[in-house]
């Protein structure tokens, strides 16, 4: 066969156009059947599931099976971080330094409230010698008075 002779094709021969366009057509169908078929069976096999007891209890038995080996590491993860020594350091040091800061936070409100005392109790001693003096203005003025 030359290379200007067109092969002998059993149906009618395509140009490349042609050819692009309908290789397209059956990928674009293609995928779309498949895209479709995809959604049925994903449908199909959902309700066989949610309805056949036997995986049901299959899937309860699992869950059940995954959360005890859950629990069984979660607390051989919190047994191993307990007993590293690490973990008591920094703890003992986080603990250290929570107690300066309320011995400091504490002491300030100690020191504060014994200002306060103070300045209550100096007002006191004001008042009183002030109601001694007013008192005693009184009591003179009522006896300039008197003698008058």
């Amino acid at each position: 066969m030359s290379s200007r002779q067109q092969p002998n094709w059993p149906c009618r021969p395509y140009t490349t156009d042609q050819l692009r366009n309908t290789v397209r057509e059956v990928i674009v169908n293609d995928v779309s059947w498949t895209i479709c078929l995809s959604g049925m069976v994903r449908g199909y096999v959902q309700e066989y599931l949610n309805s056949d007891q036997k995986f049901q209890q299959a899937l309860v038995e699992h869950t059940e099976n995954v959360e005890q080996q859950l629990d069984v590491a979660v607390r051989d993860k919190i047994q191993q971080i307990i007993s590293e020594d690490q973990y008591h350091t920094i703890n003992t040091a986080f603990f250290e330094a929570t107690e300066r800061k309320v011995q400091k936070q504490v002491g300030a409100a100690i020191e504060q409230l014994s200002d306060t005392t103070e300045r209550t109790e100096q007002l006191g001693r004001w008042t009183k010698l002030i109601g001694g003096i007013s008192l005693l203005t009184v009591l003179g003025l009522g006896v300039i008075a008197v003698k008058k």
